[in-house]
């Protein structure tokens, strides 16, 4: 057994039901007398596993780096039962320390009240010897009436002193039960964590396998991510620089709408992955994620302000993609990016309002919107456009037209929606790869 449970001096607690503790094998590691497993979990629990999982990698990596994080949590949940187990044992024998420390108190307690006692019983004793010489010789002499009142005082506070002994004597008593109910209770955490370590080496070796074959197929797939990261680099500067040209178009025509400078949120889901530099943690490389993810909702995905569509194109980095521009806003040229999206619910040249719907969500490693804000064609951070919470008002009425079946166009006038098959979508095809949802090398 892993590890034993001390015992409460003459006594000590059930054994668990058969076969529900102990390990196979001899421990793998002693320090103090204690067991420990020597199999430890690399990032399970730690800040860097969340930036493992990325939406942006290549399936490949993000595979194997999924699976190498559930080999890893799996390892983690055993260690943690084996902490658990060794901090029952911790605690039991603080208790077992405890308890020795009382009960010797209370039998000091208790032997001082009797002594206390006793001694009540002998000065009881003598009041009553003088009591009866006075009965016999018809009175007490000044000095057997001091001594009779002396030896009443010694019997008063020998009584007051053997009844304060006994309440200690009972408060420890009490102190003495609370820590038997505290030994029960550790003693329950003991045998339920001993309970899930059953067989736990089999499972350790397992998952330890598990974990190794995930890593080398991570750090297989882990050159085929930079390059796919590049690839995307380029495409996002490709991507900038004809958003500045449709952009300028579109101010020389006259027909920018400028946005409110007030966005609602693209997705309805949460956001799984923030804009900002990511390390993976088991490669020990850092990219760019140029936008924020939001997560599977209810596929929907609604326009964050008022502006015109001035792309819908499919390419090998984002996929189906929309841009809308929201015009100037506070002397910047911005616009919004929609990407990895299943269907397309607009048209280059399409005014939209900020709720409308324009698409929805599709498949990269996982069904997900990646939104990006970029200003001049240059992408920044998305948060502070963003609100802090989601707004209860987006899906106000009049906001959704796609069960009408109609949107407003250029203008404001009604137009019939377009899906993704409706209406040719402008597919990028760069080193052979064309930019088709369902083919992404890179989502």
């Amino acid at each position: 057994m892993v590890c034993p449970l001390p015992t409460t001096p003459g006594s000590g607690p059930q054994p668990p039901p058969d076969g529900s503790g102990g390990s196979s094998g001899k421990p793998s590691k002693s320090r103090g007398g204690k067991n420990f497993i020597s199999t430890k979990p690399m990032i399970a629990g730690r800040p860097e596993a969340a930036d493992l999982l990325d939406d942006e990698s290549s399936p490949a990596l993000y595979r194997a780096s999924k699976a190498f994080l559930a080999a890893d949590q799996g390892i983690a949940k055993i260690v943690g039962y084996q902490e658990a187990l060794l901090r029952a044992v911790e605690n039991a024998q603080r208790v077992i320390d405890d308890y020795q420390v009382l009960a010797k108190e209370a039998a000091t307690s208790r032997g001082q009240a009797a002594d206390l006692h006793n001694r009540e019983t002998a000065a009881s004793r003598q009041i009553a010897g003088f009591a009866r010489s006075a009965y016999r010789s018809g009175g007490l002499g000044v000095t057997d009436s001091d001594a009779a009142t002396s030896w009443q005082a010694v019997a008063t506070r020998l009584a007051d002193s053997a009844a304060r002994a006994e309440l200690r004597a009972g408060g420890v008593s009490g102190k003495i039960a609370n820590l038997g109910r505290a030994y029960e209770g550790y003693a329950l955490d003991y045998y339920r964590a001993l309970q899930a370590l059953t067989d736990y080496r089999k499972k350790l070796a397992r998952l330890a396998a598990k974990r190794a074959a995930a890593l080398a197929a991570a750090r297989a797939a882990g050159p085929g991510d930079l390059k796919l990261t590049k690839g995307r680099v380029l495409d996002s500067g490709r991507l900038g620089a004809q958003i500045r040209v449709l952009s300028a178009q579109l101010r020389s025509q006259g027909k920018s709408v400028n946005g409110t400078g007030t966005f609602i949120r693209p997705g309805h889901g949460q956001i799984t992955s923030p804009f900002g530099m990511r390390y993976h943690p088991i490669l020990h490389y850092t990219k760019l994620h140029s936008g924020t993810d939001f997560g599977h909702d209810d596929n929907v995905i609604e326009a964050a302000d008022d502006g015109v569509v001035i792309m819908t194109v499919a390419n090998r980095a984002y996929g189906n993609m929309t841009v809308i521009d929201h015009g100037t806003i506070a002397g910047r040229h911005i616009v919004t990016m929609y990407a990895h999206q299943s269907r397309i619910l607009v048209k280059e040249g399409q005014r939209v309002k900020k709720g409308d719907v324009i698409g929805s969500t599709g498949f990269a490693t996982g069904p997900h919107l990646h939104f990006e804000v970029r200003d001049d064609g240059a992408v920044e951070d998305p948060a502070p456009w963003l609100p802090s919470k989601r707004s209860c008002g987006r899906r106000l009425a009049g906001r959704r037209r796609e069960s009408s079946g109609r949107r407003d166009g250029p203008g404001g006038q009604q137009t019939q929606q377009h899906h993704a098959d409706d209406h040719p979508v402008r597919h990028e095809q760069r080193d052979g790869v064309v930019g088709d949802e369902a083919q992404q090398p890179g989502d």
